[in-house]
């Protein structure tokens, strides 16, 4: 294509956006070209200044010189020195210093003609005022990648749900000015392009036409491949959407009385419901007569019963109906979408068995859906429509339509394991407890319920016989008996304070009552940012949200931060009422602050915050640290890691013994190895600022990697045996380090590969490693494997076809696999479909096709012998090979090594271009775990993603907490591991990933 095509196609596409932006800019770097249409403009323009004056071609193509210099303005990082070089390099002519003005004056031309971005008048542009206009058209450069993600990781410090775009934007310019990044401050001037791309990066809603979305997607796709932009994005993406997180909505409550006559009494209790949402279910109800029938007629739903408390009766059919699955709450209710959709929010889910607790009055119980520990002293039942096989530990209560109420034994060990397999569990007996009403929140000294409730108090069964005395400053002094209830607490005061003296100890609480209306927020604390690093602290960037569902005065609020039990830093205040706000400006933030730095804590330690109420209510964060930002320089062969100005110290591990490590001390002598180079910050290895580096010419044995010959399951190594904490930190560190040029690239990810093969046999077995070797199921497609097969087999390749020379062996597989391919171009994996006279007789013809590519190659009488070539094969051979790539590509001879033999046979049919972390949910839900039912999961669903991402992206396995411990779970789990790492190759293959390493 010629330069003036080219030139047309932009102006095509410039003449667009003017039309569409309505005003507002068009930017260079939306010309329209793709990257091979732009090296071609290079190159022309490049000639044509070679051979005639700079000033008359940039004069007679402006707008190609408007787009070759947009890009590269894009990928711009330095102070603008040396941005005629690069251009220069680009188009591969000089340009003089009138051929810069000619330049420019292409970009004055595009403005007036196109409404061309302009640059702003600052300091920066007028001092290199002819640069400033590709970079300014560039959108975004990159060198503003990394300082705008860490900007606005930062800004959503004090991110508040609903904020627009424009308070997020002029929040960015706060932070840029904080940072006194001068050339990020310039950049955010450009609100219209800033909006753009911020809301892009925090999936919010983009203006349309303020910037081309190509050009956008490109932008973000860049800056998210540099790791710590990406860490800083994910970090303000969800900041804000916790800011603009609704709290939880209370569903109804099972509630049943099992020996109400001959019938058990089972309700539905109403919720306390914001006002808005109750007045829109009773206009919704209003329309239909002021009632709705549930569960299919089960139980009736009237407008004139949902004030907080209010009971519905549920028909003992109908609850078998519901725990069986057959019908589920809203069945039958089609009066509105409107009422079925706010009504879905509210209503409880049902499992078999269901867990009902004993409420404040004795003989009446409640569904259990907290993932609290049960209280002691409560009783528990059992509601189910089952057949209980071993019903020791159980007393059937009462039995109707199907249902069984049984209670639970809880002085017996078998009746506490039919209470763990049902998900629930006791927790510690306390000497009283206090019931009913409707609790609102946990108190800094006691519990919150809502007025006009009854509240009781009652003794468990420890802390002595005898009578108690109990003492309260709204009903004084009274002695309560083994078998006695207080009298109700809910009369006249705000709170009530009660001291408890029993035989053996002495209590206090405090339990406090408010109006419903008033706010239905628990005690507690938000911080902001809602994942404060070390360094945001250090900084004096942290502010506390302190809610309260009343007021509370004189409240002591302490701050600590602690490693592994030991105290850093920590300071305190007393505030005078909460609710209230700790702004990082008060002294309380500056004293932790002083105090963190002063402690200078290393990074390798793990360190939490602590906010502490009264000494009584406590809440803990884990605490990361800010990314390092690793800057590499190469002075004369010798690699120098930047960081913050300071140099920082640098490790190596070379090839040949990837998993060991020694200082970088004697840089020459290892010129010709390859090898990864670690820089270490406060004590800590860095792997996410490594590099590789190495010889830019590979010959036979450079890369050959000497691994231990023992491996062990355990996280201890011995002499010439290596641990599974050894093999992993090796197998991350050359997956993550970045290579310096496409050869040490090879080099790491061959090395890795050798080592994840170690890895793989670790956790899934050498007879696993041994089927994944002869499985293709990582191949990029079915006529690879195909072509693979049959090579093996003879088909087309030994037997009475010419010998294949040894160099033109991998030229025979690929050319194969084409010929194959342009034969019969839909291969289907489903056999039935393929007519196997017709295919074997294609494939016969694509295998004589093949040995033809290869004559071209060969010389005399060998050559014509492979043009010779006339094979033929039984179609039922032919079929023989297909099924047997079909097999691997699927994984099938994998599958079938994974127990229990359900999941590997739900595995086999999955759709593995799913998003990841849909993947990683279905993977959850066919989970088997080792440890018994009700009891604490052995591998959880974040434990099945950190060894998904081992697989198929292992830097972000480093972004996790306690990856290597979680990790290591999967030792006790073979199974397990085997279905992760079989997902994790059908995952590589359905995205046509190279298998990472070599």
């Amino acid at each position: 294509m010629s330069l003036a095509e080219i030139e047309a196609d932009i102006r095509t596409a410039f003449d667009f956006h003017r039309e569409q932006r309505r005003g507002l800019p068009v930017f260079g770097l939306e010309h329209g070209l793709d990257a091979e249409r732009v090296q071609e403009a290079q190159n022309a323009l490049g000639r044509m200044v070679r051979s005639r004056a700079v000033e008359s071609i940039f004069q007679a193509f402006p707008l190609s010189v408007v787009a070759c210099s947009s890009e590269v303005g894009y990928d711009y990082r330095g102070t603008g020195t040396d941005f005629w070089p690069k251009l220069e390099a680009e188009i591969a002519a000089e340009i003089t210093e009138s051929g810069r003005q000619a330049h420019t004056r292409a970009f004055l031309y595009a403005h007036k003609t196109f409404g061309l971005k302009a640059p702003p008048e600052t300091p920066w542009t007028r001092n290199f005022r002819h640069i400033a206009w590709p970079i300014t058209n560039a959108v975004a450069s990159r060198e503003i990648h990394r300082p705008l993600a860490l900007a606005l990781r930062r800004s959503m410090t004090f991110a508040l749900g609903g904020a627009s775009i424009l308070e997020l934007v002029e929040r960015l310019k706060i932070e840029a000015r904080s940072q006194q990044n001068t050339r990020l401050i310039e950049w955010l001037q450009h609100t219209d392009v800033v909006s753009a791309l911020v809301s892009r990066l925090l999936d919010l809603p983009v203006e349309e036409n303020a910037v081309e979305t190509v050009s956008l997607d490109r932008i973000v796709a860049d800056l998210e491949a540099d790791p710590i932009a990406r860490r800083s994005v994910a970090s303000a993406s969800e900041k804000l959407k916790t800011a603009n997180r609704k709290p939880a909505v209370q569903p109804f409550r099972f509630r049943v009385v099992p020996d109400v006559g001959s019938f058990p009494r089972v309700t539905l209790q109403v919720p306390i419901m914001e006002g808005p949402e109750r007045e829109a279910i009773e206009r919704e109800l209003a329309k239909f007569g002021g009632r709705i029938s549930l569960a299919d007629g089960g139980c009736e739903l009237v407008s004139s019963q949902l004030s907080p408390g209010s009971e519905l009766e549920v028909q003992i059919s109908s609850l078998h109906s519901l725990l069986s699955g057959s019908k589920d709450l809203l069945s039958g209710v089609n009066e509105s979408e409107e009422l079925v959709d706010r009504l879905r929010k509210l209503m409880p889910s049902v499992s078999d068995p269901m867990v009902l607790v004993e409420e404040m009055v004795p003989g009446h119980f409640g569904d259990w859906n907290s993932k609290r520990k049960i209280p002691r002293g409560r009783r528990v039942l059992l509601a189910t429509s089952r057949i209980i096989a071993e019903p020791e530990g159980l007393v059937c209560l009462a039995e109707s339509e199907g249902v069984h109420f049984l209670e639970i034994q809880l002085s017996s060990a078998k009746g506490l394991l039919h209470l763990n397999r049902a998900g629930a569990a006791m927790e510690h007996e306390q000497p009283y407890e206090i019931m009913g009403g409707i609790a609102i929140a946990e108190g800094i000294a006691g519990p919150v319920y809502a007025r006009g409730m009854p509240v009781l108090l009652r003794r468990t069964g420890v802390g002595g016989s005898g009578e108690w005395i109990v003492r309260s400053n709204a009903v004084g002094q009274l002695r309560l008996g083994a078998n006695h209830v207080a009298a109700t607490l809910d009369d006249a005061p705000d709170h009530q304070e009660i001291q408890i003296e029993t035989g053996e100890a002495n209590a206090t609480t405090i339990v406090s009552f408010t109006s419903v209306d008033e706010t239905a927020r628990p005690l507690s604390v938000q911080l902001e940012p809602s994942s404060p690093s070390v360094e945001d602290i250090q900084r004096g960037q942290l502010r506390l949200q302190i809610s309260s569902p009343m007021d509370l005065k004189h409240v002591f609020v302490s701050i600590t931060v602690e490693s592994s039990g030991v105290r850093l830093a920590s300071a305190s205040t007393k505030i005078d009422t909460i609710p209230a706000t700790i702004g990082s400006g008060s002294e309380l933030i500056r004293e932790l602050a002083k105090a963190l730095v002063r402690a200078a804590p290393d990074r390798v330690g793990h360190l939490n915050l602590e906010v502490s109420l009264h000494k009584i209510w406590k809440r803990r964060w884990r605490l990361d640290w800010d990314p390092v930002e690793v800057n590499w320089l190469n002075n004369d062969g010798v690699w120098h890691a930047l960081s913050d100005d300071s140099e920082l110290e640098i490790s190596r591990s070379e090839a040949a013994a990837p998993l060991s490590r020694a200082a970088y001390d004697d840089p020459d002598s290892q010129s010709s190895t390859y090898r990864v180079l670690i820089p270490t910050a406060d004590g800590t290895p860095v792997y996410l600022g490594a590099i590789c580096d190495g010889p830019e010419a590979l010959r036979p044995g450079d890369i050959d990697p000497q691994l231990p010959g023992k491996i062990a399951r355990t996280l201890e190594s011995g002499e010439d045996i290596v641990s599974f904490p050894e093999a992993v930190n090796g197998y991350l560190l050359w997956s993550v380090a970045r290579p310096v040029h496409p050869i040490a690239s090879l080099a790491s990810r061959a090395v890795a590969g050798r080592i994840e093969e170690l890895i793989v046999e670790q956790l899934c077995g050498s007879a696993w490693l041994e089927a994944e070797r002869r499985s293709q199921i990582s191949a990029g497609s079915l006529f690879d494997v195909v072509a693979a097969r049959a090579i093996e087999t003879e088909l087309a390749a030994g037997g009475e076809l010419p010998p294949v020379p040894t160099s033109l062996q991998k030229l025979l597989a690929r050319s194969l696999a084409d010929e194959m391919q342009s034969a019969w171009p839909q291969l289907s994996a489903d056999l039935l479909d393929i007519d196997f006279d017709k295919f074997a007789e294609e494939m016969d013809g694509a295998v004589a096709n093949t040995y033809g590519v290869l004559a071209d190659h060969l010389e005399g009488e060998e050559a014509e012998a492979f043009r010779d070539v006339d094979p033929y094969s039984e179609p039922s051979q032919w079929q023989s090979a297909l099924r047997s790539a079909v097999d691997r590509m699927s994984g099938s001879l994998l599958s079938r090594m994974i127990l229990p033999a359900e999941r590997g046979d739900q595995l086999q049919t999955w759709d593995f271009s799913l998003p990841e972390a849909q993947l990683v949910s279905l993977l959850a839900d066919i989970h088997t775990d080792r440890s018994p039912r009700g009891q604490k999961q052995w591998i959880t669903a974040p434990n099945i993603q950190d060894c998904l991402h081992l697989w198929t992206e292992p830097s972000e396995v480093l972004r996790s907490e306690e990856w290597l411990t979680s990790l290591a779970r999967f030792l006790q789990d073979r199974q397990t591991a085997r279905a992760v790492r079989y997902a994790a190759l059908r995952y590589r293959a359905a995205r046509s990933m190279d298998a990472r390493h070599g």
